[in-house]
Protein backbone atom coordinates (compact mmCIF):
# COMPACT_ATOMS: atom_id res chain seq x y z
CA UNK A 1 0.00 0.00 0.00
CA UNK A 2 2.74 2.37 0.94
CA UNK A 3 4.52 2.04 -2.59
CA UNK A 4 1.19 2.28 -4.36
CA UNK A 5 1.33 5.47 -2.73
CA UNK A 6 4.73 6.43 -2.95
CA UNK A 7 4.34 5.51 -6.78
CA UNK A 8 0.75 7.33 -7.48
CA UNK A 9 2.92 10.75 -5.54
CA UNK A 10 5.59 10.14 -7.96
CA UNK A 11 3.72 10.37 -11.18
CA UNK A 12 1.81 12.85 -10.44
CA UNK A 13 5.34 15.11 -9.03
CA UNK A 14 6.50 14.35 -12.74
CA UNK A 15 3.37 15.03 -14.46
CA UNK A 16 3.51 18.28 -12.86
CA UNK A 17 6.59 19.16 -13.79
CA UNK A 18 6.47 18.31 -16.80
CA UNK A 19 3.35 20.60 -17.39
CA UNK A 20 5.62 23.06 -15.59
CA UNK A 21 8.63 22.79 -19.08
CA UNK A 22 5.61 22.65 -21.29
CA UNK A 23 4.50 26.02 -20.00
CA UNK A 24 8.11 28.04 -19.76
CA UNK A 25 8.34 26.74 -23.37
CA UNK A 26 5.41 27.51 -24.39
CA UNK A 27 4.70 25.12 -26.26
CA UNK A 28 1.31 25.94 -28.75
CA UNK A 29 -0.84 23.53 -30.52
CA UNK A 30 -2.19 24.58 -33.96
CA UNK A 31 -5.16 26.44 -34.00
CA UNK A 32 -6.89 24.46 -36.78
CA UNK A 33 -6.76 21.01 -35.19
CA UNK A 34 -9.86 19.89 -33.92
CA UNK A 35 -10.11 20.65 -29.59
CA UNK A 36 -9.77 16.84 -28.68
CA UNK A 37 -7.19 16.67 -30.86
CA UNK A 38 -5.24 19.11 -29.24
CA UNK A 39 -5.93 17.50 -25.85
CA UNK A 40 -4.07 14.29 -27.03
CA UNK A 41 -1.39 16.32 -28.21
CA UNK A 42 -0.87 18.13 -24.94
CA UNK A 43 -1.10 14.82 -23.12
CA UNK A 44 1.14 13.53 -25.53
CA UNK A 45 3.75 16.09 -25.15
CA UNK A 46 3.26 15.87 -21.08
CA UNK A 47 3.77 12.22 -21.41
CA UNK A 48 7.36 12.58 -23.64
CA UNK A 49 8.79 15.07 -20.62
CA UNK A 50 7.34 12.72 -17.96
CA UNK A 51 9.71 10.13 -19.79
CA UNK A 52 12.28 11.67 -20.08
CA UNK A 53 12.21 13.30 -16.21
CA UNK A 54 11.71 9.47 -15.40
CA UNK A 55 14.86 8.12 -17.68
CA UNK A 56 17.10 10.73 -16.14
CA UNK A 57 16.07 10.03 -12.54
CA UNK A 58 16.90 6.14 -13.22
CA UNK A 59 20.07 7.49 -14.42
CA UNK A 60 21.37 8.94 -11.25
CA UNK A 61 20.07 6.19 -9.23
CA UNK A 62 21.92 3.78 -11.52
CA UNK A 63 25.00 5.87 -10.91
CA UNK A 64 24.64 5.75 -7.30
CA UNK A 65 24.03 2.03 -7.33
CA UNK A 66 27.30 1.60 -8.98
CA UNK A 67 28.99 3.60 -7.15
CA UNK A 68 27.74 1.75 -4.12
CA UNK A 69 28.52 -1.47 -5.47
CA UNK A 70 32.25 -0.43 -6.13
CA UNK A 71 32.77 0.85 -2.38
CA UNK A 72 31.45 -2.62 -1.19
CA UNK A 73 33.49 -4.33 -3.39
CA UNK A 74 36.42 -2.78 -2.44
CA UNK A 75 35.80 -3.20 1.17
CA UNK A 76 35.00 -6.85 0.70
CA UNK A 77 38.11 -7.17 -1.14
CA UNK A 78 40.44 -4.88 0.96
CA UNK A 79 39.03 -6.33 4.11
CA UNK A 80 41.84 -7.43 6.59
CA UNK A 81 39.92 -10.72 7.17
CA UNK A 82 39.03 -13.43 5.09
CA UNK A 83 35.63 -13.81 3.77
CA UNK A 84 34.20 -16.51 1.64
CA UNK A 85 30.96 -18.66 1.05
CA UNK A 86 30.65 -21.88 1.05
CA UNK A 87 27.95 -23.86 -1.03
CA UNK A 88 26.03 -26.59 0.45
CA UNK A 89 28.76 -29.43 -0.91
CA UNK A 90 30.86 -27.56 1.01
CA UNK A 91 33.29 -26.29 -1.82
CA UNK A 92 34.01 -22.28 -1.83
CA UNK A 93 32.28 -20.16 -4.39
CA UNK A 94 32.80 -16.86 -3.59
CA UNK A 95 36.23 -15.44 -1.75
CA UNK A 96 37.79 -11.86 -1.01
CA UNK A 97 41.37 -11.17 -2.13
CA UNK A 98 42.62 -11.17 1.82
CA UNK A 99 41.52 -15.64 1.68
CA UNK A 100 43.55 -16.53 -1.55
CA UNK A 101 46.37 -14.33 0.32
CA UNK A 102 46.13 -16.05 3.46
CA UNK A 103 45.67 -19.41 1.61
CA UNK A 104 48.67 -18.27 -0.25
CA UNK A 105 46.96 -19.17 -3.57
CA UNK A 106 45.36 -17.43 -6.79
CA UNK A 107 41.48 -16.28 -6.03
CA UNK A 108 40.77 -17.97 -9.27
CA UNK A 109 42.19 -21.48 -8.41
CA UNK A 110 40.74 -21.01 -4.72
CA UNK A 111 37.16 -21.08 -6.46
CA UNK A 112 34.91 -24.85 -6.58
CA UNK A 113 37.49 -25.92 -3.94
CA UNK A 114 36.58 -27.73 -0.56
CA UNK A 115 37.62 -25.75 2.27
CA UNK A 116 38.63 -28.94 3.89
CA UNK A 117 41.23 -29.15 1.21
CA UNK A 118 43.18 -26.60 3.87
CA UNK A 119 42.16 -27.60 6.55
CA UNK A 120 44.41 -29.62 9.28
CA UNK A 121 43.74 -33.63 9.18
CA UNK A 122 43.58 -33.24 12.78
CA UNK A 123 41.59 -30.59 12.97
CA UNK A 124 38.51 -31.64 10.26
CA UNK A 125 36.13 -32.73 13.43
CA UNK A 126 36.29 -29.08 14.22
CA UNK A 127 35.13 -27.54 11.16
CA UNK A 128 32.51 -30.50 10.56
CA UNK A 129 30.60 -30.17 14.02
CA UNK A 130 30.62 -26.38 13.07
CA UNK A 131 29.06 -26.66 9.93
CA UNK A 132 26.80 -29.23 11.75
CA UNK A 133 25.56 -26.81 14.17
CA UNK A 134 24.94 -23.80 12.27
CA UNK A 135 23.22 -25.33 9.89
CA UNK A 136 20.77 -27.34 12.75
CA UNK A 137 20.60 -23.83 14.43
CA UNK A 138 20.81 -21.05 12.32
CA UNK A 139 22.99 -19.43 14.65
CA UNK A 140 26.87 -18.10 13.94
CA UNK A 141 29.63 -20.81 15.20
CA UNK A 142 33.33 -20.06 15.91
CA UNK A 143 36.02 -22.59 16.12
CA UNK A 144 39.85 -22.08 16.35
CA UNK A 145 41.87 -24.66 13.76
CA UNK A 146 45.01 -24.98 12.14
CA UNK A 147 45.20 -23.72 8.06
CA UNK A 148 47.71 -25.46 5.77
CA UNK A 149 48.73 -23.23 2.96
CA UNK A 150 48.97 -23.88 -0.64
CA UNK A 151 52.83 -23.57 -0.18
CA UNK A 152 52.23 -26.14 2.96
CA UNK A 153 53.12 -23.85 5.94
CA UNK A 154 50.63 -23.52 9.02
CA UNK A 155 49.16 -20.87 10.83
CA UNK A 156 46.46 -20.62 13.48
CA UNK A 157 43.07 -19.64 12.94
CA UNK A 158 39.22 -18.19 13.82
CA UNK A 159 37.15 -19.57 11.89
CA UNK A 160 33.63 -18.08 11.93
CA UNK A 161 30.35 -19.25 10.25
CA UNK A 162 27.09 -17.78 9.68
CA UNK A 163 24.38 -17.72 7.55
CA UNK A 164 23.63 -14.44 6.05
CA UNK A 165 20.21 -12.35 5.60
CA UNK A 166 20.57 -13.33 1.64
CA UNK A 167 21.26 -17.13 2.33
CA UNK A 168 18.36 -19.39 2.89
CA UNK A 169 20.07 -21.73 5.07
CA UNK A 170 17.89 -24.68 3.98
CA UNK A 171 20.27 -24.59 1.14
CA UNK A 172 22.83 -25.58 3.30
CA UNK A 173 24.97 -22.43 2.07
CA UNK A 174 26.77 -20.14 4.36
CA UNK A 175 29.72 -17.41 5.24
CA UNK A 176 32.78 -17.84 6.80
CA UNK A 177 35.21 -15.26 8.33
CA UNK A 178 38.72 -16.32 9.03
CA UNK A 179 40.97 -14.49 10.47
CA UNK A 180 44.88 -15.27 10.64
CA UNK A 181 45.35 -15.06 14.97
CA UNK A 182 48.95 -17.15 14.72
CA UNK A 183 50.84 -13.70 16.46
CA UNK A 184 48.24 -13.36 19.15
CA UNK A 185 48.42 -17.23 19.39
CA UNK A 186 52.21 -16.83 19.83
CA UNK A 187 52.61 -14.11 22.14
CA UNK A 188 49.71 -15.61 23.76
CA UNK A 189 52.69 -18.15 24.66
CA UNK A 190 55.28 -16.34 25.43
CA UNK A 191 53.18 -14.85 28.34
CA UNK A 192 51.76 -18.16 29.94
CA UNK A 193 55.52 -18.90 29.80
CA UNK A 194 56.50 -16.40 31.38
CA UNK A 195 53.91 -16.60 33.92
CA UNK A 196 55.14 -19.94 34.74
CA UNK A 197 58.74 -19.10 34.82
CA UNK A 198 58.14 -16.83 37.54
CA UNK A 199 55.87 -18.90 39.56
CA UNK A 200 59.08 -21.59 39.28
CA UNK A 201 61.03 -19.11 40.60
CA UNK A 202 59.31 -18.11 43.18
Amino acid sequence: MKNKKYLSGKFAYLKSQAEKLIAKDAITMPAKLPENMQEILYELFTHQIELELQNEELRQTQEKLSKSQKNFSDLYDFAPVGYMSISDKGLIVEANLCSADMLAIERGRLIKQSLSNFIVAEDQDLYYLVRKKLLESKKSQTCELRIRRKNESLFDANLKAAISSDIDGSSGQFRIILTDISEQKKKDGLLRKEIEEHQNNK
